[in-house]
């Protein structure tokens, strides 16, 4: 893995070592990868290209390294970041382009308003806030991807307000399964239909 990538996701310092806060950082994003890694896996095993959407992505620092660790050595799959703020995504999309991530694309604007250009197997929101969440649980839902995995931006043990808590959508041949992290992966169960803006938050 590319030591200048590492620095540029603050996973390294300039100097390339790790300090307190590089730590607190590259734990965070293990964190994450073993949440995205069984849907990934799933995803490449069953899948000849297929899409992964990072939802309320940021700076898509996860979704650099979920490039650099699994789509790019795969061989396959492509990787969209969906993110509202134009500054973020310019410095997302140059990245991906000085290390030659050529099935990373990065789509500006608000969640619900983005067209995929694909039916996606993997829809994450990891870094999203407010209701960002939630439209990414709908994409999830109305392109009936294969797994969803979110979790919430709140430290353990803290109360959420209820836009922040977990959602519990029906929807056609799917739910969205939790667990205590707030992880959840939207799973076959039939051929239940019903509308995505059934999904609801709950405490």
């Amino acid at each position: 893995m590319s030591i200048e990538l590492l620095k540029q996701l603050h996973l390294l310092t300039r100097e390339g070592q790790l300090n307190a806060d590089a730590r607190r950082k590259l734990k965070q994003i293990r964190h994450l990868l073993n949440l995205l890694r069984p849907a990934l896996d799933d995803a490449l095993a069953r899948t000849a290209d297929p899409l992964i959407v990072d939802c309320g992505a940021g700076k898509s620092y996860l979704g650099a390294l979920v490039y650099e660790l699994v789509l790019g050595p795969a061989g396959k799959g492509s990787l969209l970041a969906i993110e509202a703020r134009p500054e973020l995504s310019e410095q997302a999309a140059a990245r991906a382009a000085q290390f030659g991530h050529e099935r990373f694309r990065v789509a500006t604007g608000a969640i619900g308003s983005i067209e995929l250009p694909a039916r996606p197997q993997v829809v994450t929101a990891l870094h999203a806030c407010d209701t960002a969440t939630d439209d990414a649980i709908a994409i999830a839902i109305a392109s009936t991807a294969d797994h969803a995995v979110r979790a919430s931006a709140a430290p353990p043990g803290a109360r959420l307000a209820p836009d922040e808590c977990r959602a519990r959508p029906r929807a056609r041949g799917a739910r969205l399964q939790g667990n205590g992290d707030g992880a959840g992966r939207l799973g076959a169960l039939g051929k239940e239909r019903a509308d995505p803006r059934q999904a609801r938050a709950t405490l």
